[in-house]
């Protein structure tokens, strides 16, 4: 049968998310792998590749999944996205902590959408590139969702790169799409980081 990562991969591909298989207990794709680039979200191909490797941790390609993921280290001293959000509100959205501390919150990405690496010090914007999703274990620590939200669209506070080449497939960027949220969606920042 199936170990927990395993099934909770091929769950992760049932969803339509481009997952990848990493070293276990580690962020580092697995040896011999071509990482970020074997995402995919054929349930088969997933269930093979945990069959192989049943302790493998999960990599979740972001723009292949059409995902945006901000990560803040709010254990680092430098972080400022607390006064960054402050006047800002957070729709509820997918929520995961991170063993060292800190949360990613994942989003919808608009199509053709492009994002600076940055959004404020010690706060990754997280698109072109990879996050680990639960059971991931990493020091010994579990990645664990927080909320049972479904992505969110990206709130309009998040900044688009634009004019440049961003991903370097050459294309420019596209405006992003209206990614308003309904009212009723929204809760309070505080909210939010108090949980």
């Amino acid at each position: 049968s199936q170990s927990e990562l395993g099934a909770a991969a091929v769950e992760y591909a049932e969803r339509g998310w481009c997952v990848f298989p990493l070293t276990p207990g580690t962020k580092i794709p697995l040896k011999g792998s071509a990482g970020l680039k074997d995402a995919c979200n054929d349930p088969a191909t997933v269930r093979e590749w945990w069959t192989q490797n049943p302790t493998a941790n999960i990599g979740l390609h972001l723009a292949r999944s059409g995902l945006v993921a901000i990560d803040p280290d709010t254990y680092k001293p430098e972080c400022a996205w607390l006064s960054f959000i402050q006047d800002k509100e957070i729709p509820a959205t997918l929520e995961q902590s991170k063993p060292r501390g800190g949360r990613h919150f994942i989003f919808k990405a608009p199509p053709a959408a492009k994002y600076p690496g940055e959004l404020c010090a010690a706060t990754d914007l997280k698109h072109n590139g990879y996050i680990l999703l639960e059971p991931s274990v990493v020091g010994g620590k579990p990645y664990r969702f927080e909320t049972d939200d479904a992505p969110a669209p990206c709130p309009d506070w998040v900044p688009l790169k634009r004019g440049g080449k961003g991903d370097g497939n050459g294309k420019t960027d596209e405006p992003a799409s209206d990614s308003k949220v309904n009212g009723t969606q929204k809760m309070m920042v505080i909210a939010a980081l108090k949980r």
